[in-house]
């Protein structure tokens, strides 16, 4: 590999400090080998290699960035690009960018991951990506106007819909009878098998299902929030619980499904000490459709003196507890969506329709993973890291 040299007009200590980068990107990386939009190290690791403090680094990599030689993701990272000359291909994507009130955090968090799979997967791919927001509340798509949605949308590439519902149907045929295809976060409904990236909420909730059958819990809870109609990932986490419950047991455990108008903290917990007065006694397991929600039915158990694990299992659902800064213990075990993953196959799934100009490509599931914390039993805990249930 041949670098650029440093400017000539640099004085002799930047010029040094250039070169300390330089060589440390060619000797010790060995960034010529490497194939088209190698992601480099962390600027601080770069500035451990080389002597060079981290602000020092910050300019270099800038400096190859305006040569064309690096391309700079804020929150994603530097990549190198061998051959600068190459124009990169262009992918505008739709984002359906409308929040729920009080969700900002969560949401910018899950955001900052799916477009953060998708730009890495777009460098590797050598297309420059554009994110166009359009903002409509799925819940009430009879309140858009189509008009405005199709001058917002122009120019976009395709549509990536995260948590759809099937309210979003008519939503869905105006953008493709524009030629703009989409994609789902999540398939419409179960019976769909086409145009989605997902979580396997299904084959996740059996395996807990299982395991609590295993364990010797009795009663078990999905705490949910469906939204105005029942949500895909719902009806998947139910069928997995009780089909994984079933594998184990002749005679099925109870299964009982709690709806909350949203996933929060202080509903779940309202809803969680109302069912547990209603039916005089607590749950064995607990499994909630978000981290929230989780937290909201471990703080009722704590009022209502149950103990967690011994009494009860509580199972969050999207690993954003893992997030929190005020560090509550104890941790909670959580299912955790690939957010990154989905993002990164975004990109590819498009390209196969795109390319053999499909309407319609296979969906597919991601698996989910356990991050075990202190609101499960030992013997629990050990199932979970497992690979599979014999």
């Amino acid at each position: 590999m041949t670098v650029n040299e440093p400017p000539k007009e640099k004085d002799a200590s930047k010029v040094r400090t250039f070169d300390k980068v330089y060589a440390y990107l060619d000797q010790h990386l060995k960034v010529g080998e490497k194939k088209a939009n190698f992601r480099l190290p962390p600027i601080r690791q770069i500035s451990r290699g080389t002597g060079v403090s981290p602000s020092s680094v910050r300019n270099v990599l800038l400096n190859l960035a305006e040569e064309g030689r690096v391309e700079i993701f804020p929150g994603s990272g530097a990549f190198w690009i061998p051959n600068p000359s190459r124009k990169r291909e262009e992918l505008v994507i739709g984002i359906n960018s409308f929040v729920a009130p009080g969700h900002e955090a969560t949401a910018q968090r899950l955001w900052s991951s799916l477009y953060g799979g998708m730009i890495r997967a777009a460098v590797k791919e050598s297309l420059e990506v554009k994110f166009k927001p359009v903002a409509f509340d799925l819940a009430s798509p009879q309140a858009v106007d189509f008009g405005n949605l199709s001058h917002t949308v122009k120019g976009a590439d395709c549509f990536f819909f995260s948590y759809p519902s099937p309210m979003a149907r008519h939503i869905v045929a105006f953008l493709e009878e524009l030629a703009i295809p989409c994609i789902f976060y999540n398939p419409i409904s179960p019976t769909e098998t086409v145009n989605f990236l997902s979580p396997d909420y299904f084959g996740t909730a059996r395996r807990i299902g299982r395991i609590w059958a295993r364990t010797g819990r009795e009663r078990i809870l999905l705490l949910q929030a469906p939204g105005a109609q029942r949500s895909t990932s719902c009806q998947l986490l139910y069928a997995g619980l009780t089909t994984g419950l079933g594998m184990e047991r002749a005679v099925l455990p109870e299964v009982r499904r709690l709806d909350i108008r949203e996933n929060s903290r202080s509903l779940a917990a309202g809803a969680f000490k109302a069912l547990v007065k209603e039916q005089k006694r607590p749950p064995d397991a607990v499994h909630c459709t978000a981290d929230e929600s989780a937290l909201g039915v471990r703080d009722a158990a704590y009022e209502l003196g149950i103990e967690i694990p011994r009494q009860m299992s509580i199972i969050g659902g999207n690993g954003m507890s893992r997030h929190e800064e005020e560090g509550l213990l104890p941790l909670l075990t959580a299912t955790e969506q690939p957010v990154g993953q989905i993002g990164e196959n975004f990109i590819r799934l498009f390209q196969k329709r795109s390319a053999n100009q499909m309407r319609e490509v296979p969906g597919l599931y991601f698996p989910m993973k356990v991050l075990i914390g202190q609101t499960t039993r030992e013997e629990e805990n050990e199932l979970l890291a497992g690979d599979r249930l014999a």
